[in-house]
C-alpha cells in the first residue's frame, strides 16, 4: 500500500520521500540513512517509541547493520525486509517528546547526536565565489526553533512576519509537525 501523502509544515522543510524519523530518530541508534547505501527506503517506530523499523530494499548491508549495538532482528512485510533496532532507555524522555511533536524540548544531547550523526548538513563551511557560507539544514534549525526559517515558512505557508515570529517564540507551538499515522510500524502490522 502506497503511504498518502500529506501537506504539512514538516513536508516543507523535508521531501515528501523523507520523513523526520530519518533525521530525528535514526542518529539516536547510531545509524542514519547512509549506513544502509542505497538499499535504505524508509524509517519507522513503534507506537511505544522502544524500536525502530528500517525498511530496505534487500539486505546488501546486513553484516555491517547487524554489528550495530542496537540491532535486535530483521522482520520480512509483504516480503520486504525490515532491520530492527532497540531505542536505548537513556532517549526515553526524547523520544516520549518527540511522540508528542515537542522537538524543541528534547535535550541537548539528543539534539548534538542529531545535527552531527543525521547525514544532514550541520554548520558545513562552503566556498561560494570567494566567499565563505556556512550552511546548516532546515529541519535542525527546527529542532532549536530557529529565527532563520522565518522567511521560509513566510513563502512556503503565507505567514505574517508577526505569525511566524509567534511560532517561534510560543513555547507549546513546533516547527514541525508531530509523527504521522503512517510513522508507526503498527499502521502496516494491523493490516496484515
Amino acid at each position: 500500500m502506497k503511504r498518502k501523502l500529506h501537506m504539512n509544515k514538516s513536508r516543507f522543510l523535508i521531501t515528501e520521500d523523507d520523513t523526520i524519523l530519518n533525521y530525528y530518530v535514526l542518529p539516536l541508534v547510531g545509524l542514519r540513512k547512509g549506513s544502509f547505501g542505497t538499499s535504505f527506503v524508509r524509517t519507522f517506530i513503534n507506537r511505544e517509541g522502544t524500536l525502530v523499523y528500517v525498511l530496505a530494499k534487500n539486505l546488501s548491508y546486513q553484516e555491517d547493520i547487524s554489528k550495530n549495538s542496537n540491532f535486535q532482528d530483521i522482520m520480512y512485510l509483504n516480503c520486504a525486509p525490515y532491520y530492527i533496532f532497540k531505542i536505548d532507555t537513556r532517549f526515553t524522555p526524547d523520544i516520549k517528546l518527540m511522540l508528542q511533536g515537542k522537538y524543541s524540548k528534547i535535550s541537548n544531547y539528543s539534539k548534538s547526536l542529531i545535527k552531527h550523526n543525521s547525514g544532514l548538513l550541520y554548520g558545513h563551511e562552503v566556498n561560494r565565489g570567494g566567499h565563505k557560507q556556512v550552511i546548516t539544514s532546515k529541519p535542525l534549525y527546527a529542532l532549536d526553533k530557529s529565527p532563520v526559517l522565518i522567511p521560509y515558512y513566510q513563502e512556503k505557508l503565507k505567514l505574517t512576519d508577526q505569525e511566524v515570529l509567534d511560532c517561534i517564540v510560543t513555547p507549546d507551538v513546533e516547527l514541525m509537525n508531530r509523527f504521522e499515522e503512517f510513522d508507526f510500524i503498527e499502521y502496516y502490522l494491523e493490516e496484515e
